[in-house]
């Protein structure tokens, strides 16, 4: 919906809804949102651990990129952030890198046989349940881990990252030059929409917080080594992904709010304010 005297509702399809996400309501106002179904699918949850994180991570990498695996959740974390995850620790053996997956039952057998081949534990499985009920893996991954963290370590924060297909190289890197305040927690996603939809490597990654500047060095050092950071520490949408083109973010704004009066300032370099239109602005549109 639009902010205008005379309110207009936009139908955004497809590709072009993405200029109305995760813009922190600057740019209009989401009413009504319609999701495309899938094919259902019996989901069982599956923990798979092992005391070599470069193992995990590559087996947990080599999943995630097979197609062949139906698959809705998928998330390594590196120790000790399994041992943060208080309630369901008994899943999994102490001092253990974990991955956290949902894989369809059909595959169930199959996953497990290829964790145990790579020399890894399959630690424990919930079986799917209709309707479905705690406890769910999901409730521990994405940005629930930072959570789970910081409950246990006011000291800790994170960023979210992307990596490239030397990610291998990337994090040995990244751990190399900060084994103390880089702990690795990936995550994989598909993205895009229709036959250009692909896997991508990401994560949220916790980080030791000690000074703002130290902070900032990591994040540079990430963009140094091709490792893409959105930067969760900002108020301006510019900043949280430095590299981003926000031309169609800015012209849905220009269409649907031009008088800027939604969120002003959190578009850094869009006019915080815009001329009113003859009249003045209704009085809902003010306050």
């Amino acid at each position: 919906m639009t902010i205008e005297a005379a309110p207009r509702v936009l139908t955004l399809e497809e590709d072009e809804a993405l200029a109305a996400f995760h813009v922190y309501g600057a740019n209009g106002i989401i009413v009504e949102v319609e999701l495309r179904l899938a094919p259902a699918r019996r989901w069982d949850q599956m923990v798979v651990a092992g005391t070599s994180w470069p193992i995990l991570r590559d087996w947990a990498d080599a999943i995630a990129f097979d197609d062949g695996v139906p698959k809705r959740l998928l998330s390594a974390f590196e120790d000790p952030i399994p041992s943060y995850f208080k309630p369901i620790r008994k899943f999994y053996p102490e001092g253990h890198h974990t991955c956290f997956l949902e894989i369809d039952e059909a595959f169930t057998a199959e996953v497990g046989a290829r964790a145990k081949a790579a020399g890894l534990l399959v630690s424990h499985i919930i079986p799917h349940t209709e309707p479905r009920r705690a406890p769910m893996l999901s409730d521990y991954t994405w940005n629930h881990t930072t959570l789970w963290a910081i409950k246990a370590d006011p000291k800790l924060t994170y960023l979210q990252v992307g990596l490239a297909d030397n990610f291998r190289e990337q994090l040995d890197l990244l751990k190399e030059r900060y084994p103390h305040e880089f702990l690795m927690h990936s995550e994989y996603m598909r993205m895009g929409t229709g036959a250009g939809d692909q896997m991508r490597r990401g994560g949220a990654p916790l980080i030791r917080y000690t000074t703002e500047a130290r902070l900032k060095e990591i994040m540079d050092y990430c963009a140094a080594i091709g490792v893409g950071v959105a930067n969760p520490h900002t108020c301006y949408l510019e900043d949280f992904h430095p590299h981003g083109n926000f031309q169609k973010e800015y012209a849905l704004k220009e269409a649907a709010d031009p008088g800027a009066l939604l969120n002003p300032g959190k578009l850094r370099h869009y006019p915080a304010e815009r001329s009113a239109p003859a009249g003045g602005w209704p009085a809902f549109l003010t306050g």
